[in-house]
Parts: structure tokens; C-alpha cells; sequence
């Protein structure tokens, strides 16, 4: 079972130690990966963020939503937005379960916890139309 976290606000904040403790504290959960994205400064762009559980080869990986620096100390003077997550691999130990997950152009994001039983279904009907 994963665990995820998330945090808005818009009051100025140090970001690492919030979201960090809060995704630290569902270790428990998801031993396998963690992953952050926070949203922050004027146009919200996402920063993209590893931890010490984040493996190797998601770093290197050609997702949309593979982290591009490891989590550190981060700091907002007004709005932001951030999601954690913590990974248990079970089916998909690839690093396309890697979270928080966005489409290709980035407009949508999640994290999440479940597990989606018509999976091979879906799957196909998405490819088929070229997803």
C-alpha cells in the first residue's frame, strides 16, 4: 500500500522540511520510491524531485514526470502546491509507477494510491487510441 501527501498554502514556507517530514512519515507505506512535485512562483511551474528511496534508473528514465534533482531545502514567499508520494512496487516495478504522474504536456497531475483491476483493458483501449 503507497502513501501520498499533499500540501497548499499561501503563506511563505520552507517546503523541504513540511513535505518531506510529511512523505517520511509513510515510509511505512512505500519502501520502494518516493517522488515530489512542487508547483511554485508566479506561473506554477513543477519542479520535479527525487528523495533517498527515489531509485537510480527513475532519475534516467524519459518520463514526463521523472525527478530531475533530489529533494532539498526549498523555500515559497507565496503560493504553492506540493505532492508526495511513496512507493510499494508490486505489479508495475518499472519506473513508469514512479509518482506523482503527469500526461505528456504536463496540465495534469496525481498521485495516487489503489489499484486499478481492468488494467489490461483499459490499457488497450488507450492504446488504440493512441495513448
Amino acid at each position: 500500500m503507497c502513501g501520498i501527501a499533499a500540501l497548499f498554502s499561501s503563506k511563505p514556507l520552507t517546503l523541504h522540511r513540511l513535505v518531506f517530514d510529511m512523505n517520511t512519515m509513510a515510509k511505512h507505506r512505500g519502501p520502494d520510491d518516493e517522488g515530489y512535485t512542487i508547483f511554485q512562483g508566479p506561473d506554477l511551474r513543477p519542479e520535479l524531485l527525487g528523495g533517498d528511496d527515489t531509485p537510480s534508473y527513475v532519475y534516467g528514465s524519459d518520463l514526463a514526470y521523472a525527478p530531475t534533482a533530489r529533494v532539498g531545502l526549498f523555500h515559497s514567499d507565496g503560493d504553492f502546491v506540493a505532492l508526495a508520494h511513496r512507493r510499494l512496487a508490486i505489479v508495475d516495478v518499472s519506473a513508469s509507477g514512479h509518482q506523482p504522474m503527469t500526461d505528456v504536456g504536463q496540465r495534469y497531475w496525481v498521485v495516487y494510491n489503489g489499484e486499478i483491476y481492468n488494467h489490461i483493458e483499459l490499457r488497450a483501449e488507450l492504446e488504440a487510441h493512441g495513448y
